[in-house]
């Protein structure tokens, strides 16, 4: 698309400006900042889009995770119905010698059931609707590993784990094994507490591990992605929207030459420790004010 357009610009051009050395290399830099511009309106849209299915993904798997909820309200009852009859027998004072065999017959013939009822309960405490997402994310699987083919994605940090994560995940894409074995080169600081448990199967950090669960792992690393992507900790090379931020700052030596019109413009100190009190001054002058606009002012708020 970016070809046809570049194509009818230039034919449109007259042919006295088709003519001639500077001419055409004007003409040939206007082609190279509009196939640049394309390029970056496209991977714009491409991590948009990949931004948007992430974003409806958790969401539904948030929405199934109260729909579970609903449907699993009479056990859960009947679970703090029997924690209750447990712990009156704990905290009884009478003790005729059988109170551990009355609490034992509270769990019925197969206590297995109520333990397996238990842990899976436990599996989304804390609003954990992470394991809902696995069913959701198979048929998303094949467009989220497009994305990553299609963009080249660099960290804005001197922390490289979720890059070297995501070189890993490319080379293991064909795998069908549940497990993924060779991680253990990878560090995986860069996963958060609550997919710990999943994607590990241990329940506590630590500094190596030797395996990781295949499908947790990539839809671990596909959060982690997006999350990065918003708050602009990942860039995409290319992009607009999504470029390095570090890319707009000025250098240091522009910035020695410039500072002190910028500063004047501004009217703020250019030296360190004034301009901190200078902002101080003015947010706590703010707070004041807004503190005695109390409650006539209604369009203020603390939260």
């Amino acid at each position: 698309m970016a070809r046809g357009k570049v194509r009818v610009f230039c034919k449109s051009l007259p042919c006295k400006l088709r003519s001639g050395s500077p001419v055409r290399s004007k003409r040939y830099a206007l082609a190279a900042t509009l196939c640049r511009q394309q390029v970056a309106t496209a991977l714009d849209e491409l991590s948009e889009m990949f931004i948007r299915r992430m974003h409806t993904l958790h969401t539904r798997g948030e929405e199934a995770l109260e729909t579970y909820r609903k449907q699993q309200q009479g056990r859960i009852d009947t679970l703090i119905v029997l924690l209750q009859d447990v712990v009156r027998l704990v905290v009884a004072k009478e003790d005729n010698g059988n109170r551990l065999a009355r609490i034992v017959a509270l769990f019925g013939p197969d206590p297995q059931v109520i333990l397996d009822q238990c842990i899976e309960q436990q599996a989304y405490a804390g609003n954990n609707y992470y394991p809902f997402l696995l069913l959701l994310y198979r048929s998303q699987r094949s467009v989220f590993f497009h994305f990553l083919e299609s963009v080249t994605l660099k960290s804005t940090s001197q922390d490289r784990s979720v890059e070297e994560a995501i070189v890993f995940l490319q080379q293991h894409q064909a795998t069908k094994d549940p497990l993924l074995k060779d991680i253990a080169q990878l560090m995986l600081s860069w996963i958060p507490d609550k997919w710990w448990p999943l994607v590990t199967g241990r329940p506590r950090r630590v500094a190596r591990v030797g395996a990781v669960d295949r499908r947790y792992f990539e839809l671990c690393l596909f959060s982690q992605i997006w999350t990065e992507l918003k708050s602009g900790d990942l860039a995409v090379e290319g992009s607009a929207a999504f470029s390095d931020y570090r890319d707009q700052l000025v250098s240091q030596e522009e910035y020695e030459q410039r500072v002190a019109e910028y500063a004047d413009q501004i009217g703020l100190p250019a030296q360190g420790r004034a301009f901190v009190s200078a902002l101080r001054e003015w947010l706590e002058a703010i707070a004041a004010k807004t503190d005695a606009s109390f409650p006539v002012n209604e369009a203020a708020r603390i939260e």
